[in-house]
């Protein structure tokens, strides 16, 4: 199914929730509004709003604990969609996901916000396209992010995944580049070194991505895995990981 229909069918569905639960305003347009204290986090995107799209499954958060997200975002919003066995919030954070709490261009993200009933917020605007920066989603009790679906303007192809310490066996982010190479890295945090005894699997169609050489677009990693078939689905999965005591990071590029 198209994303578009995909994001609009779930739209209707939590609607539909939502309002059973009497928290839900019926729309009026391709917005809704958000339960956040922030008027500046106040719209939720109905469709996506920049030209990039990813989903991050299968993180477990214990309560307090947080998947950060550092990427390098355009002036337009961040949409985040996310379906979870928890509440979550949205928070600014530090890009080596040790901190909830940190720089957001603007000054207008300085707390963290709930998600709506649906699982949606739209993040403040950063009102630049200079600056990578970072946001975390936090749980309030122990559970499960099934899926978190991230849509932005990206700035350029960085993108930093930190999912809490002892937990990255088994995430797994699914994206569609442009590009016929793709860059993926699982990274040691916050030295950034390779970890030990972690394996990233790349796969396309069914099939295993395993060449890797130069990248074909401007990227800080020095190779890529070859041989992408652009506009294609791509899922990478992390597998073993570090002690419970270290944090890992997975490190991705592509062109949209």
């Amino acid at each position: 199914m198209a994303l578009r229909s995909w994001c609009s069918l779930a739209l209707v569905i939590a609607l539909a929730s939502c309002h059973a639960s009497g928290r839900a305003r019926s729309p009026r347009s391709s917005t809704i509004s958000a339960t956040t204290a922030a008027p500046t986090a106040s719209t939720v995107f109905v469709e996506p709003p920049g030209k990039r799209v990813f989903s991050v499954q299968n993180v477990p958060l214990a309560t307090g604990e947080w998947l950060t997200i550092a990427l390098h975002p355009t002036e337009v919003q961040i949409g985040v969609m996310v379906s979870a066995t928890t509440a979550l919030e949205a928070c600014p954070a530090t890009i080596n996901g040790s901190l909830v709490g940190g720089y957001w261009p603007g000054h207008n993200f300085g707390s963290c916000l709930p998600l709506d009933c649906t699982g949606r917020i739209a993040l403040p605007s950063t009102h630049t396209h200079e600056w990578h920066v970072a946001f975390a989603l936090r749980a309030r009790t122990a559970g499960l992010i099934r899926t978190a679906t991230i849509n932005y303007g990206n700035g350029d192809s960085f993108l930093l995944i930190v999912p809490p310490s002892g937990r990255g066996d088994g995430m797994t982010v699914s994206f569609t580049p442009s590009s016929p190479t793709v860059g993926a890295q699982a990274l040691a945090m916050p030295e950034t070194g390779p970890p030990p005894g972690v394996q990233l699997r790349l796969e396309q169609g069914g099939r295993a991505l395993t060449v890797t050489g130069p990248c074909n677009f401007p990227a800080e990693l020095t190779s890529c895995f070859q041989g992408v078939q652009p506009n294609s689905p791509v899922t990478v999965t992390l597998r073993g990981g570090p002690p419970s005591s270290n944090t890992l990071g997975l490190y991705l590029e592509w062109l949209p």
